[in-house]
């Protein structure tokens, strides 16, 4: 066919094989038909001339015949006799046409649901997506045009009439880039509502957009016969450097390659090398190995999970009943050789994760006075029945399908989950109360805070399992500032959404103002963006009034709904000036990008601590900022952004962990009728605090709303201690 082609001048292009590559293969083959000259011919624009003009008709049939030759070297084998039978190359056309692209309604029908209903598909690049469109628009562009031209070239006003209403459409780059839009998924969501505020984004407007933001991809080398699916060097490599190590980079590394739980850095930091150790067996002294470090910080009351050991261990004598003496040599990890004084069985109190407890016995338990914690064999567990499951989040252990031990992941190891209290509260404790404070700010709070407990100390390394899932960011650098002298002088703000789940109000989105001279921050709840602008003002307003002073200076983003002429005209008439951040540079807004982020992240951990449904977000959101307000601040000499504003630190005894579950009193006159043998209480979950001091949120379930009460109850999940034995053999300690 190569050798045709080129022999009578014919240009070659890729073959029609059926309705899957037709418009495709139409558009490239109108091209080239209209390059040989021979079009107008196969559309019938230039008709057979008679015969009586022997000349023309010649050249007319030459034409013809170059033309169908065209069409039997480009199409598949299968569909020749559909060339080859027509008596002339516009009917071959026209059974192509007929074949594989109908003008019927039904067909113009089924190509607007196709466009319509076309959705980007994110496992494949942003240009392929465009591609695909741009063939689909074309086809409807072509169809509508095609038909508007038959309609008035037979002066009729009742045929093609869909056409006729769609050809505008068609031809319009705001309307192709609108329906274009609708076919974007909702992970691009904020690029989608960034492009609708501006007015009249054209196609090409949008395609450049998304082609800024999602790059295609440099191309493979396909100069082999076969692609394997076995990642190649490069692809390991690149793999091994989105490795990024939490530890590493909480401590100002890069940390990458590796994640923490192969962390050389924070095993060194920690101390003490984990190590197997020999058992002996001598005549007059028994000896037993244990594997952990001697330096590790763990918490003093841990049992640790232990799969190497010879021996449950413990170095509290208290702990032991029925105790006996024995002379036993322990080796641990670092080659020091422990003497252990007695063994019998030891007693502890297991926490689980739904607040129940359990009195745990292990039998045959060494006292080893010198270990800093206590350790559970797992081998001899097993040998007794038990049975565990685990995942990254930590260890089940299991007796008779029950569960009665649970683990936490801290420092590399499993720590048994205990009821254990450090001073008043322990650290999590504090720390689930304060909507996930950094333990790094507690050292601040009893200076500038009033009505907490004892504040404990933090020990070690602090893991949150809530804190790491939604709090884990990218480094990016500070930018120096200069300090306002007065509150509200300049604030900065900036929208934040949209969030996947609405709130119970219909709420998407919400827009944060930051007092740069305090850092107080304050929200308002959008439903939509173009929102923003009005409750923009009305926080400056209130702030005004409240704290006697004027707003200068207003420092937002490039948002279409804070660039729109009235609301640059109304900080006009107000005297403020509007300060617009570099487009994607966010960090020169970076005030009220902190800020978004950081309430965010903490709503995060909320809901993921609380267990609460993601519609509760809003109120998430809200207590964070609640409580981020009355927490001290570095870069405000350790006071809290009340303090500055207020003159007096703020009194914080009364927050309590998001998500508690409570009993809610019911007001007498909103019981029912006949209510004296009804609850008086309803049950639900603290989710914020009301305007006024001993004012709380509740979200109540069974009402599918909030409410707020000052009249409750906490609920404290307890359980009676059922005494579990783990029974162990006797055998010799080797």
């Amino acid at each position: 066919m190569a050798e045709i082609s080129k022999s009578l001048n014919i240009p070659q292009i890729e073959k029609l094989r059926g309705a899957a590559n037709y418009h495709t293969w139409r558009s490239i083959a109108t091209t080239f038909l209209d390059i040989m000259g021979v079009w107008d011919v196969v559309t019938g624009k230039t008709a057979k001339p008679d015969s009586t003009e022997t000349t023309s008709e010649a050249s007319w049939i030459r034409l013809s015949q170059r033309a169908k030759g065209f069409l039997l070297l480009n199409i598949d084998r299968g569909l020749m006799p559909l060339i080859s039978t027509a008596q002339d190359v516009p009917t071959a056309w026209a059974e192509l046409e007929e074949k594989f692209d109908r003008k019927t309604p039904t067909s113009l029908h089924t190509l607007l649901k196709t466009i319509v209903t076309l959705r980007y598909n994110n496992k494949r690049e942003i240009s392929a997506h465009i591609e695909k469109y741009d063939k689909l628009w074309q086809r409807l562009l072509e169809r509508t045009s095609e038909a508007t031209t038959r309609s008035k070239a037979s002066d009729s006003t009742s045929h093609d009439a869909l056409e006729a209403v769609l050809l505008p459409l068609a031809n319009s780059a705001v309307a192709k880039g609108a329906f274009f839009l609708t076919s974007l998924p909702t992970s691009l969501d904020n690029v989608v509502d960034n492009l609708t505020t501006k007015e009249s984004a054209t196609y090409t407007d949008v395609c450049a957009k998304l082609l800024d933001l999602y790059p295609q991809e440099q191309p493979a080398d396909t100069n082999t016969a076969f692609a394997t699916t076995s990642p190649n060097k490069s692809d390991r490599i690149r793999r091994k450097d989105e490795k990024i190590c939490t530890y590493c980079k909480s401590k100002g590394f890069r940390g990458i390659g590796h994640l923490m739980v192969d962390c050389r850095t924070k095993k060194r930091n920690i101390g003490g090398n984990v190590s197997a150790a020999t058992a002996m067996d001598d005549v007059n002294l028994n000896t037993g190995y244990a594997f952990p470090a001697m330096e590790s910080d763990f918490p003093p009351d841990s049992w640790i999970l232990d799969c190497g050991a010879s021996s449950h261990m413990t170095p509290h004598q208290s702990r032991i009943t029925n105790s006996q003496p024995v002379k036993v040599m322990v080796t641990i990890g670092n080659g020091e050789q422990l003497p252990a004084t007695a063994i019998g069985t030891a007693e502890f109190t297991a926490l689980l994760g739904n607040g129940t407890t359990h009195k745990i016995c292990l039998h045959n338990t060494l006292v080893v006075p010198a270990l800093r914690f206590s350790l559970i064999l797992w081998r001899r567990m097993a040998e007794a029945g038990a049975s565990k499951t685990g995942d990254l989040e930590g260890t089940r252990i299991m007796v008779d399908t029950k569960t009665v031990l649970e683990t936490i992941p801290y420092g590399g190891l499993e720590i048994i989950r205990i009821p254990s209290i450090i001073g008043t509260v322990s650290v999590m404790q504090l720390h689930r109360k304060l909507a996930h404070l950094p333990p790094s700010a507690f050292a601040t709070l009893p200076t500038h805070t009033k009505g907490l407990p004892t504040v404990p100390q933090v020990k070690g390394i602090f893991d949150c399992n809530a804190c790491s899932k939604a709090k884990y960011t990218c480094t990016i650098p500070k930018a120096r500032t200069t300090k306002t002298s007065t509150p509200y002088h300049t604030i900065h703000s900036d929208i934040c959404g949209p969030f996947s789940v609405p709130t119970p109000g219909g709420c998407r989105y919400f827009i944060s103002v930051i007092d740069e001279y305090s850092r107080r921050a304050e929200i308002r709840f959008l439903n939509t963006r173009d929102q923003a602008p009005k409750a923009l003002l009305d926080m400056m307003t209130l702030a005004e009034r409240q704290y006697d002073t004027r707003t200068k200076v207003i420092q937002t983003d490039n948002a279409g709904e804070l660039t729109s002429h009235w609301f640059e005209d109304g900080l006009a008439k107000l005297g403020v000036k509007h300060k617009l951040s570099i487009a994607y540079i966010h960090e020169t807004n970076g005030m009220a990008e902190r800020v978004n982020r950081t309430v965010t992240s903490s709503a995060r951990a909320l809901l993921f601590d609380s267990g609460l449904p993601l519609c509760m977000w809003g109120e998430a959101v809200t207590h964070a900022i609640y409580t981020k307000n009355r927490m001290p601040h570095q870069s405000l000499g350790s006071k809290s952004p009340l303090e500055i504003l207020m003159g007096e630190v703020q009194d914080v005894g009364h927050l309590q962990a998001f998500g508690s579950p409570a009993h809610v009193f019911i007001p007498e006159e909103k019981r029912r009728t006949a209510g004296k043998l009804l609850a008086r209480t309803v049950e639900g979950f603290l989710v914020g605090y009301g305007e006024q001091r001993n004012q709380y949120r509740f979200w109540i379930p069974s009402l599918g709303r909030v409410v707020i009460s000052r009249d409750f109850k906490l609920r404290v999940i307890t359980s009676v201690p059922e005494i579990i034995t783990i029974e162990t053999t006797a055998e010799q300690q080797t």
